[in-house]
C-alpha cells in the first residue's frame, strides 16, 4: 500500500517517528498493517554496521532486500534508518514505483548539535549510540531531502524533542492522512513503471526506409524554400494534389527548417521501435513530414497569438483602459487559443493511425524547450538501445584532418551559430601522423606529419623567417634562440627582467609573475622559456589554416589555444594575468577607440606588465625619436588614459606597468576613460567594452603584494568566497583520487581478464602524458594533485560557463584556465591533447541544450591517439558515455569507485590504429 521512508542525521529521533507513525497508522480508522523494517532486526552492532564503507554497503543491502520482499498492495512499510545517501533513497523510491504503492518521506529535522548531546546522552545510559569518529563521519556525508526530488516527494518535515512525538502533531496527521486516503482506479496517484524501450525488441523496418524518409524529408524542404524565394509574402506552401499544403504565417529560414527536419527524422527513426513502421514510400513519408510541419508552425502561431493578448492586457492593465468587456473578450480568446494548442490541427483527422507519427513523439509547444526535451528523449532511446545494436560512427574525409569548428579563414571572429551539415563523423588522423614524442623530447622535436605546415610556408612567412633550426625529411627542431626575438629568447627575457627591476628572469615568480597572456606566440620557444622559469605562458593565437602557432605550441607540449579580441572579450575574467606579451603580434593598438589595448588592461592584474616588441619602427628611420613615435608615443598617450606607466624600453621591447593603486581612477582628468560599472559580468566572448574593468573588484591585489608561499591563503579564499574546510576537502579528495586514476591508465584493464592493476604491475611513467584538460576544473585541485605528485604535466582547467565562476582562483593560483560552454566545440586543433579528465560534466550538460554525442565526438577530435579519457559521474550517465565510448571507437572500461556510493569512473583510451585501415 505504502513506503515510509524515515531519513535524518545520527541521533535525531528516527526510530520515536517511525513507532509513532506506526502506532497512528494502527490506530486510524483504516486499521493499517504496518511493518517497521530497521537497523536492529539484524542483530547488528550499530558501530560496525557504519565503521566502514563495505559494511555499511552491505547493510544497505539488507535493508533494500527485505524492503523489496515486504511491500504489498495491503501493508505499509516504514524503513527505519539514516537513507542518507539520495542515491538509495532513489534505489527505495524505484521500488515503490515497481510495485505500484505510495510512497513518502519523513525527515526528522533536528540540529546538528542536539543530535550530537543526545548520542553522548545515548551511551552515557549504556544504550547503543555511536561512536564519536563514526557519529562525525555520518553528520559530514548527510544528504538532506530536497521536495524538487522525485525520490524525496512529498516530504513530511519532522522535529523531534526530547518529549518525543505527540500523535496528534500535524505533521504525523498529514501523512497519515496521505497514507490511507482512498485511491481507485480513476484517480490513482501512482504510476506503476511501463516496460522501456530497452526491454523491447525493436520494431522491423524496411532496409530503404530511412533512405526514403531522409530523401522525401529534403524534397519539402527544398520546396518551401523555393517558392519562399519566388518573392512576396506567402501564407501557404502547396505540394501537388496528393499532399495537404503546409500552412505558414511568416518566412521560415532554411536553419529552422533543417533543425525542425533532423528532429523528426529522429523521432520518426525512434518511434518505429515501439509505434507504427517507417515508411517504405516517399509520398507516405512526405505525409508525415508535412503533418508534422503543420503541427509546429501552428503551435508556435498559436503561441505568439497567446502572447500577443497577454502583451495587450499587460498594457492595457498598467495605462487604466478597462473596459468593462475586455476582460470577458480577452478570456474567451485566450481559452480558444489554448484549445487550439492542445488539441491536433483538424488535417489530422485524414491521417489514418498508419501514417501519423505517435502523439507522445510531438512536442506542439515552446520552441527551446520542446526541442532539447525531443533531443534529450532522442539520445536516451538510443543510449537504451545497448551497445552492441549502436553503429560506430563513420570516419570523415581528408579535409576534416584539421578541422576546427567555429573558425573559417573569411572570419576573424569565433562564430558557433551553425547548424551541423550532413551525418557525425569521427575525425581521424593523417596517414603520416605519429605519436608525439615523449617530454621534454617533444618539446624540442616534432614530426613534420602531426602539424599542417610546409617548408615553404617557413621560407616564405616574414615573422616565421629562421626560427627553424633543422627541417628533415619528417621532424622539424626547434632551439631556444628563436628567430622571433633578435637576440636569443634567454637574452630577451633577460632583457625584461631587467626592465623590471630584477636580477635575473629567475626572479619572476618572486617579483609576483607567474602567468603570462603570450599574444601570438610564434613557435611557441618564450613560452618554453617560462616554463623553464616555472611561469605559466598560455598563447593564444587566431585561427590559421596552415601554419598555425597555436597547433605547433600545443603539440611541443605548451600551454596554448585558438583565441583573439578583435570584437569580442577573450574568454578570461578580469585581472587574470601577471604579464601580457605581445611580439611582433601584429596588432594595431590605437584603434577601435582604443578598445584591443582596454581589453589587455582588463586581463591585466594591479601592478602587472605590458611588454610589447615590434621591429616596425625599422622602416622609418632608426633615430630614437623616429622610434617613438612610431610605437612608443601612440600607445604611451592611450596608456595615460588607463593608468599605464612606461616603466622601461630597450631596443624594440617596451614595458609598461599598470597601477597598482585604484585611487589613481579617481584622479584623471574627466576626458580619460570612463570606469566599467558592471564587472562582475562572465566575460564569454562579449563585445569589447570602451570603459576600465575591475577596479571595484575584491580581487584587485597588486601582484608585487601578493604572497610567494605555496598554497592559496584563508584571506584569498575568503575574496573568492570559499569556504576553507570545504577548499581543504576538495585538495584531499583529488590527491587520493588522482592515485587511483594514474594507475588504471594501462592497457591491463582492457585486456581479456581486465583487473586492477596491482603492486607487481608497471607504474604508468611520471612523463606519459603532457597536455591535459580538466573539462570541469572547479578549484583546479586535479592539477595541483599532478604538480605535487612530480608528474611531467600542464593542465588547461575549463570552467563551463553555467556553473559557478571558478576561474579566478585557478588563474591566481598561477594555473592556465579559460570559460567554455560544452555545447560549443573547444578553440584548439584537433589531436592536441594526451588526457580529459571530467568530474561530474555529464551530469551537468544533462540539464543544457546539447546533445552528449556531440561532446564525445568533439572530445575525440581534440584528443592524441593513445590518449585517455577519464571520466567521473553518476553510474546512469556513465553507461550512456562508455555506449558513445563504443560508437568512436575507444576502449572502455566502467571501474566502481568502492565508496559504497552510485558513482563510477569510465577509464577510455583512443587506440592509434582506429579505423585507420578503413580510410583506404
Amino acid at each position: 500500500m505504502a513506503l515510509v521512508v524515515i531519513c535524518g542525521q545520527p541521533c535525531s529521533g528516527k526510530s520515536i517517528a517511525a513507532v509513532t507513525l506506526a502506532e497512528t497508522l494502527k490506530e486510524s480508522e483504516t486499521k493499517q498493517n504496518v511493518r517497521i523494517i530497521d537497523e536492529a532486526s539484524f542483530h547488528l552492532d550499530r558501530n560496525q554496521n557504519y565503521a566502514n564503507m563495505p559494511a555499511e554497503k552491505n547493510l544497505r543491502g539488507k535493508l533494500r532486500s527485505d524492503v523489496d520482499r515486504s511491500v504489498s498492495r495491503g501493508d505499509i512499510v516504514i524503513v527505519d534508518s539514516l537513507n542518507s545517501i539520495k542515491g538509495y533513497r532513489y534505489e527505495l523510491w524505484c521500488i515503490a514505483r515497481a510495485a505500484g504503492i505510495r510512497y513518502c518521506v519523513v525527515y526528522c529535522d533536528v540540529d546538528e548539535a542536539h543530535c550530537r548531546q543526545w548520542n553522548k546522552e545515548r551511551s552515557g545510559r549504556g544504550e547503543d549510540g555511536y561512536d564519536d569518529g563514526i557519529f562525525e563521519d555520518l553528520v559530514r556525508r548527510f544528504e538532506k531531502p530536497e521536495r524538487r526530488n522525485r525520490w524525496d516527494s512529498p516530504l513530511f518535515e519532522l522535529y523531534p524533542s526530547r518529549e518525543g512525538i505527540d500523535k496528534s502533531s500535524p505533521v504525523i496527521l498529514e501523512a497519515v492522512t496521505y497514507l490511507t486516503k482512498t485511491v481507485d482506479s480513476k484517480t490513482q496517484d501512482v504510476r506503476i513503471l511501463q516496460p522501456s524501450i530497452a526491454t523491447q525488441a525493436a520494431r522491423f523496418s524496411e532496409a530503404n526506409s530511412l533512405y526514403e524518409l531522409d530523401r522525401a524529408t529534403q524534397e519539402i524542404i527544398n520546396a518551401i524554400v523555393e517558392q519562399q524565394s519566388l518573392g512576396g509574402a506567402i501564407s501557404r506552401v502547396t505540394l501537388g494534389n496528393e499532399l495537404p499544403p503546409i500552412e505558414i504565417s511568416r518566412p521560415i529560414g532554411l536553419p529552422e527548417l533543417r533543425r525542425l527536419r533532423r528532429t523528426f527524422v529522429k523521432l520518426m527513426g525512434q518511434s518505429s521501435l515501439s509505434g507504427p513502421p517507417l515508411p517504405t514510400d516517399a509520398e507516405s513519408a512526405k505525409r508525415r513530414f508535412v503533418d508534422y510541419l503543420n503541427r509546429e508552425f501552428g503551435g508556435l502561431l498559436t503561441i505568439k497569438a497567446l502572447v500577443l493578448i497577454l502583451g495587450t492586457m499587460k498594457v492595457a492593465s498598467v495605462f487604466g483602459l478597462r473596459p468593462r468587456i475586455s476582460g470577458l473578450l480577452f478570456l474567451i480568446i485566450g481559452v480558444i487559443a489554448l484549445i487550439t494548442i492542445l488539441v491536433p490541427n483538424s488535417d489530422d483527422s485524414s491521417t489514418t493511425s498508419t501514417t501519423r507519427v505517435p502523439p507522445h513523439n510531438i512536442y506542439s509547444n515552446y520552441g527551446r524547450i520542446k526541442e532539447q526535451a525531443a533531443i534529450d528523449y532522442l539520445d536516451l532511446r538510443f543510449f537504451s538501445l545497448g551497445v552492441n545494436r549502436l553503429k560506430e560512427f563513420p570516419l570523415c574525409g581528408k579535409e576534416r584532418d584539421n578541422y576546427v569548428p567555429c573558425y573559417n579563414i573569411t572570419e576573424t571572429d569565433r562564430s558557433c551559430d551553425f547548424v551541423r551539415e550532413g551525418e557525425r563523423c569521427v575525425v581521424r588522423p593523417p596517414r603520416d601522423y605519429k605519436i608525439p614524442l615523449r617530454w621534454p623530447v617533444g618539446r624540442d622535436i616534432i614530426w613534420t606529419g602531426n602539424v599542417k605546415i610546409t617548408k615553404d610556408q617557413f621560407l616564405s612567412s616574414g615573422t616565421m623567417t629562421k626560427r627553424l633550426m633543422l627541417l628533415e625529411e619528417n621532424q622539424i627542431t626547434f632551439h631556444s634562440e628563436d628567430g622571433l626575438i633578435f637576440d636569443g629568447v634567454k637574452d630577451y627575457a633577460f632583457q625584461i627582467a631587467e626592465m623590471i627591476g630584477l636580477g635575473s628572469d629567475t626572479e619572476f615568480p618572486q617579483a609576483g609573475i607567474r602567468t603570462v597572456l603570450d599574444i601570438g606566440c610564434g613557435f611557441g620557444s618564450f613560452g618554453a622559456h617560462l616554463v623553464s622559469l616555472n611561469v605559466m605562458p598560455i598563447c593564444i593565437a587566431e585561427y590559421e589554416a596552415s601554419g598555425s602557432q597555436v597547433q605547433l605550441a600545443l603539440e611541443r607540449g605548451l600551454p596554448a589555444m585558438i583565441g583573439n579580441f578583435f570584437s569580442k572579450q577573450l574568454p578570461y575574467p578580469a585581472l587574470s594575468f601577471d604579464m601580457v606579451h605581445c611580439a611582433q603580434c601584429g596588432i594595431t593598438w590605437d584603434i577601435k577607440d582604443a578598445m584591443l589595448l582596454l581589453e589587455v588592461d582588463r586581463v591585466l592584474k594591479p601592478g602587472g606588465y605590458f611588454v610589447l616588441t615590434s621591429p616596425t619602427s625599422k622602416a622609418q628611420g632608426n633615430s630614437p625619436e623616429t622610434k617613438k613615435t612610431s610605437i612608443s608615443t601612440r600607445v604611451d598617450e592611450l596608456s595615460k588614459k588607463i593608468c599605464w606607466s612606461l616603466s622601461g624600453q630597450q631596443d624594440e621591447t617596451f614595458l609598461w606597468q599598470k597601477a597598482a593603486d585604484p585611487n589613481c581612477y579617481s584622479s584623471r582628468s574627466q576626458a580619460s576613460i570612463p570606469l566599467c560599472k558592471d564587472d562582475d559580468s562572465v566575460p564569454y566572448y562579449q563585445p569589447l567594452v570602451p570603459c576600465i574593468s575591475g577596479t571595484k573588484s575584491k580581487r584587485w591585489i597588486p601582484i608585487q603584494n601578493r604572497s610567494t608561499a605555496s598554497g592559496t591563503s584563508l584571506s584569498e579564499l575568503e575574496i573568492h568566497g570559499i569556504k576553507p574546510e570545504e577548499f581543504d576537502e576538495d585538495i584531499q579528495v583529488w590527491r587520493s583520487a588522482l592515485k587511483n586514476y594514474w594507475s588504471l591508465l594501462t592497457p591491463l584493464i582492457f585486456s581479456d581478464h581486465p583487473k586492477r592493476p596491482g603492486d607487481e604491475d608497471p607504474v604508468p611513467p611520471f612523463y606519459m602524458i603532457r597536455n591535459a584538460m580538466d573539462m570541469n576544473a572547479r578549484y583546479g585541485n586535479l592539477n595541483l594533485a599532478l604538480l605535487n605528485q612530480g608528474k611531467s604535466v600542464w593542465v588547461m582547467n575549463v570552467v563551463p560557463v553555467k556553473t559557478r565562476n571558478t576561474l579566478p582562483i585557478i588563474l591566481d593560483r598561477g594555473f592556465a584556465g579559460v570559460l567554455h560552454d560544452w555545447c560549443e566545440p573547444f578553440p584548439t586543433y584537433p589531436r592536441t591533447y594526451d588526457m580529459l579528465h571530467a568530474n561530474e560534466l555529464l551530469t551537468h550538460l544533462s540539464s543544457e541544450r546539447c546533445s552528449l554525442m556531440d561532446l564525445f565526438l568533439e572530445m575525440d577530435r581534440i584528443l592524441r591517439p593513445e590518449g585517455w579519457v577519464v571520466l567521473s559521474d553518476k553510474l546512469g550517465v556513465i553507461e550512456m558515455a562508455r555506449t558513445l565510448a563504443a560508437r568512436v571507437r575507444w576502449e572502455a572500461r566502467v571501474i566502481d569507485t568502492e565508496d559504497g556510493s552510485d558513482q563510477r569512473l569510465l577509464i577510455q583510451m583512443m587506440l592509434a590504429d582506429s579505423g585507420e585501415k578503413s580510410r583506404g
